[in-house]
């Protein structure tokens, strides 16, 4: 199943961070290439992070210092939206 269907499926479900950070990145003119120094990895394991529904939380914290975007507040946001709604999520 493709995100975008399990996203309708689901529209309880917190966002698809890797995509979240692949916009970010794009709308900010940042390049895979560029956040990979930074993380001393191949650009190819940046590819592997925007494919990611989830991404590790030193992983994360380490992009958003780089980027100097907090994408723990995105998550927040996107608890605070299921909230409001009643909604909760099964695992």
């Amino acid at each position: 199943m493709n995100d975008s269907v399990a996203d309708k499926e689901h529209p309880e479900a917190p966002f698809h961070v890797g995509r979240h950070i692949k916009h970010y990145m794009e709308a900010n003119n940042y390049s895979a290439a560029w956040l990979a120094s930074r993380l001393f990895c191949d650009r190819t394991n940046v590819y592997k992070v925007y494919s990611r529904r989830g991404v590790d939380s030193e992983m994360l914290f380490r992009i958003s210092v780089f980027l100097r975007h907090d994408f723990f507040a995105d998550y927040s946001h996107a608890f605070m939206r299921i909230k409001s709604r009643g909604g909760g999520m099964s695992v």
